[in-house]
């Protein structure tokens, strides 16, 4: 919690390396100035209950057979909404950190008897 306070609050998503599942959505995405992972990846986010409940009506209908991924996506990418939601992306793995494509960039540390990954571009 103190690191998504830390980053300011909102709505925080991972980010990975790849434009995942419409990569022509590539070139709408705001560019990353100082490093890091320039696109949302949905399997990790946080925010308040309120937010989360209000971005997830905000972007209509969302099916058990939609793709979340670009449900969030479409949001992210729209200015409005992510002003709104202050929705950001964690382009430096400091709350999540996805692992496709990355097996170069991250080690598996312990910390006693408990297991985490540091990504050692970002030493996060």
């Amino acid at each position: 919690i103190g690191q998504y306070e830390k980053m300011g609050g909102g709505v925080i998503f991972g980010a990975e390396n790849f434009c995942w599942p419409d990569a022509s959505l590539k070139e709408k995405y705001p560019e990353v100035k100082q490093g890091g992972y320039r696109f949302l990846n949905s399997g990790g986010f946080i925010g308040s209950i309120k937010a989360i409940r209000e971005m997830l009506a905000a972007g209509g209908e969302l099916k058990n057979t939609d793709d979340d991924q670009l449900f969030y996506t479409r949001l992210f990418l729209d200015p409005e909404t992510r002003a709104k939601f202050k929705i950001q992306l964690d382009h430096k793995a400091e709350i999540f950190q996805n692992l496709n494509g990355v097996e170069d960039e991250i080690d598996l540390e312990f910390e006693g008897d408990s297991p985490y990954f540091f990504n050692m571009n970002f030493k996060t």
